[in-house]
């Protein structure tokens, strides 16, 4: 199994937390509609020095890397990134580790 983790920090303007609670919920609602995606956790910093680097992580389960890289071209999950969180984010980071 392959965990993508998504680490994002927003814009200034943007990091407030009824804004940070509002891109989550969106989150988990247009990517937790992607069938390849066997888990999917969006949650806001939960503390001032996480808080400080990072405002959001996605985390993603997915069978495996082929599954990934699917997953990274899908159709919705390209909206949500390019025309949704783009314009919102400072910066996006992303990992994936093997899971056993």
């Amino acid at each position: 199994m392959i965990q993508r983790v998504v680490l994002i920090r927003l814009r200034p303007e943007h990091r407030t937390a009824t804004d940070r609670r509002q891109i989550a919920a969106h989150a988990r609602e247009v990517l937790g509609a992607i069938p390849l995606l066997s888990q999917l956790t969006v949650a806001p910093a939960a503390d001032a020095r996480t808080g400080g680097q990072w405002d959001l992580v996605v985390l993603a389960c997915l069978a495996d890397l082929e599954a990934a890289e699917a997953y990274r071209v899908d159709r919705t999950h390209r909206a949500f990134a390019d025309v949704y969180l783009k314009p919102l984010a400072e910066r996006v980071r992303v990992f994936h580790f093997a899971v056993d």
